[in-house]
């Protein structure tokens, strides 16, 4: 019996891990591609000024942010969110190549938050 008890204490805690890290993914995520759509409506805007500090602040959030998910998330997930996050700051010549770089970015971003959701068969 003691062995039953145990094997369930474990797989209960396997589970509320999985499920916090999955809703940590998704609000870590939802904050980033809320940075993404400021850098794209400044840079739509003309803006690119402000644009560029709130890439600095993307670049800031992200390595933040992957410092703890490369734990829960395969690595091959951020290489190449990984490369368009220190390329932001960094693209100053139009508003183009910066809403071009920001799309490309919140697209990986929605996929690696949705592949990550809590849901039954990530639970399991």
């Amino acid at each position: 019996m003691t062995r039953i008890k145990i094997s369930l204490g474990i797989i209960s805690t396997l589970i509320c891990i999985s499920i916090f890290s999955g809703v940590w993914v998704n609000k870590k995520c939802d904050l980033l591609l809320g940075i993404i759509d400021e850098i794209q409506s400044s840079s739509q805007a003309g803006d690119i000024g402000k644009a560029e500090e709130y890439a600095a602040v993307l670049e800031e959030k992200w390595t933040d942010f992957t410092k703890t998910a490369r734990i829960l998330i395969i690595n091959e997930k951020f290489d190449d969110a990984e490369e368009i996050c220190s390329e932001l700051p960094c693209i100053t010549d139009s508003a183009e190549e910066i809403t071009a770089a920001a799309e490309k970015l919140k697209h990986i971003i929605r996929n690696i938050k949705e592949s990550e959701s809590p849901s039954l068969m990530n639970i399991l």
